[in-house]
């Protein structure tokens, strides 16, 4: 396991220190929002919050960091208010689209040592990452150092935890891994069960239990999942027709894709890029 977290490729989606209320939770969030390709990281501040994924369960609250995974169905909730730093970002493996966080699994509330310290790695996060910035400084190769170290080093405790967890038989298993890559590399085709179990050499239902799991997730789920979020992004590029993205994620036909968008975001993908996207060229 320990390779894997050789080159990591970082990448953000949004960091900011925000303060949230009651109308942060799961309820009132746009559909899309609920299932991300994001990784999140949660600093608070001040206050508490409530969140949970499967059988995990948080508490969020100053002294502590969360992490949750890509992909996963997370609920979380306010009851007052929170003042967290939080960042939505991606770890991939070296070469893959493959999350770090999608392989190892870890514990999702860790301990914080030095609260002042990832307080300032959050800060240089949000300066670097600022359009402003971007405005004064041209991007350069210091810049990505200096946000791969920050990130990191929030990171660390995960990380630590991972490899913890990968020495035990019953947490790592190298089949699973197998069949994540193989998703991420066969994306775009039709993805069958009985290929996957072909790959690891087990019963169909055995490989979707054991899936399952050991991610927190559905197999079927996480591939649907997966697709809707590349879906969301080509979206974003008008040139490209229903059609020609739905050949791209390998469904059988636009009706189909367009059903399977809609049970995953609650719009088609007509209706998300009519509506949701209205600014974009």
């Amino acid at each position: 396991m320990l390779h894997l977290f050789e080159n990591i490729k970082f990448s953000f989606s949004c960091i900011r220190l925000e303060r949230v209320d009651r109308h942060w939770r799961t309820e009132l969030f746009r559909k899309e929002f609920v299932i991300i390709p994001y990784s999140r990281l949660y600093f608070p501040v001040e206050g508490e919050a409530f969140g949970e994924f499967g059988d995990v369960k948080l508490h969020f609250r100053p002294g502590f960091i969360y992490m949750l995974p890509p992909y996963v169905k997370a609920k979380v909730w306010c009851p007052h208010s929170m003042l967290k730093y939080w960042t939505h970002f991606n770890a991939h493996i070296q070469g893959t689209l493959l999350d770090i966080f999608n392989v190892g699994r870890c514990e999702y509330e860790m301990p914080v040592a030095d609260p002042t310290l990832f307080t300032e790695m959050f800060k240089v996060l949000i300066r670097i990452q600022s359009p402003y910035y971007f405005m004064k400084y041209p991007p350069s190769g210091v810049d990505k150092l200096e946000a791969d170290a920050a990130i990191t080093l929030l990171l660390a405790p995960f990380f630590r935890n991972i490899l913890a967890s990968a020495s035990n038989p019953a947490t790592c298993d190298q089949r699973i891994l197998e069949v994540l890559l193989y998703i991420e590399q066969h994306i775009s085709e039709r993805i069958e069960l009985t290929t996957l179990a072909g790959i690891t050499k087990l019963n169909p239902t055995y490989l979707s239990n054991l899936f399952a799991a050991k991610m927190g997730v559905p197999l079927i789920r996480y591939i649907n999942g997966r697709r809707v979020a590349d879906a969301v992004c080509m979206l974003r590029d008008k040139t490209l027709s229903i059609k020609e993205i739905a050949d791209r994620l390998g469904a059988e036909n636009p009706l189909v894709f367009s059903r399977l968008f809609k049970r995953h975001t609650g719009r088609t993908p007509v209706e998300y890029r009519k509506h949701l996207l209205p600014d974009d060229k």
